[in-house]
């Protein structure tokens, strides 16, 4: 009985020597032991607040202590940037009457001709059509009257703020003396009186010796009249 026993207290020397080594051998006491408390409710996590290790060097953000969040701090509205003042001038509405004077159709004439006549062109032809639209050109009549523009690029009227430069210098116009012409019906047709007669006359004194001193095909100047003789 007595060894039974002694071996009894030495098997559980064994035991507690084996379970004295498994213990140091294995520190489980150095493991956090999380513990739940059932008494208290959980608190759940802060949602919107990231969570930053302490190796990254930054404090956390502070939380206020109700667990609100720090407010964010509203961007500055831009400020509304002015109407920008409109320094343009105001248009004008005013119009440059176009100005007109009258001419005799000849025997023989077109509008080409009547342009050479009295613009120096005949390629403003066109312009003498436009300033009488209803005037068809292939039916011209002998004595009948037709507009002439003193301004071939002003037909029906140029704005004021069109008139960047200054109108074109009148220009010396040649004419060819035909049947029945005289001095001073010539002065009429391009000056739109016979008082310019003698202006005309002194104008072409080396083609003239008298103001009754025409002849057919003679050639004659017709100047443009001076600045204080126009109307």
């Amino acid at each position: 009985m007595d060894d039974k026993a002694t071996r009894l207290f030495s098997a559980l020397g064994v035991l507690v020597l084996v379970w004295i080594f498994v213990y140091w051998a294995y520190p489980v006491h150095n493991k956090p032991v999380v513990t739940t408390s059932f008494l208290e409710p959980q608190t759940e996590p802060q949602t919107g607040q990231p969570t930053i290790p302490e190796s990254a060097g930054n404090p956390p953000p502070p939380i206020d202590p109700a667990g609100t969040p720090p407010a964010k701090t509203a961007p500055h509205a831009s400020a509304k940037p002015e109407a920008a003042t409109d320094a343009r001038a105001e248009k004008k509405t005013a119009v440059i009457e176009p100005r007109f004077k009258d001419y005799t159709v000849q025997p023989g004439d077109n509008f080409e001709k009547i342009a050479a006549r009295t613009l120096g062109d005949p390629k403003l032809a066109m312009a003498i059509a436009r300033a009488n639209p209803l005037q068809d050109p292939s039916k011209l009549r002998v004595g009948q009257t037709i507009r002439i523009p003193l301004d071939p690029d002003n037909i029906q009227g140029r704005p004021v703020e069109q008139q960047s430069r200054k109108p074109p210098a009148p220009r010396t116009i040649e004419y060819t003396v035909r049947k029945g012409d005289t001095l001073s019906g010539i002065a009429k047709t391009f000056y739109g009186s016979t008082r310019y007669t003698d202006f005309l006359f002194n104008a072409n004194k080396d083609r003239l010796r008298s103001r009754d001193d025409l002849k057919l095909g003679q050639v004659l100047i017709i100047p443009p009249l001076p600045a204080e003789a126009r109307d």
